[in-house]
């Protein structure tokens, strides 16, 4: 019992003696907890609503990509996913084609970009699907045309128009 009343006024002593250090530690200690806690809440909302973001746009769960100057026939290529163990899990599978361009952004700017060719057959893209924030989106019409649509935040950022040249 008499250790505990030491304890307690030295506790006590050093407390006077430190209490701004103390207090800073706790509010810092505080803060953590409270932010923690706040941004843990919301991991099952983040994960339903990447679920469903995923879901609307037909999101790929796998993604084979090649080294630069390789070619694969794509029908070999559907074919070699059919191979593989539990392909009858493969509910669809798309070929694309990616290539890096330059695109005009202003008179005398040009910038990179990504040009990715997508199959508007049967109203697709079926994976990946395009959402569209202006503008249009592509169809079967513009199959084997030269008709692009840009990255929201990229037109965005480069000030490009919704539709043009």
């Amino acid at each position: 019992m008499a250790q505990i009343g030491f304890w307690l006024r030295w506790s006590g002593r050093d407390f006077r003696d430190h209490w701004l250090q103390i207090s800073v530690i706790a509010m810092i200690l505080g803060l953590g907890i409270g932010a923690y806690a706040g941004l843990g809440s919301t991991t099952p909302w983040r994960i339903r609503n990447a679920d469903q973001s995923y879901a609307r746009l037909n999101m790929d769960d796998l993604r084979a990509q090649f080294t630069l100057g390789s070619y694969v026939d794509s029908v070999a290529l559907i074919l070699a996913a059919n191979r593989i163990d539990h392909a009858a899990w493969i509910e669809a599978a798309e070929v694309r084609l990616t290539s890096t361009i330059f695109v005009r952004a202003g008179d005398d700017i040009l910038v990179r970009g990504r040009l990715m060719g997508v199959d508007v057959a049967d109203n697709g893209p079926h994976i990946n699907a395009l959402y569209i924030n202006k503008g249009r989106g592509l169809t079967e019409a513009d199959s084997g045309q030269n008709i692009a649509v840009l990255e929201y935040h990229f037109a965005h950022y480069y000030n490009l128009p919704p539709q043009g040249q």
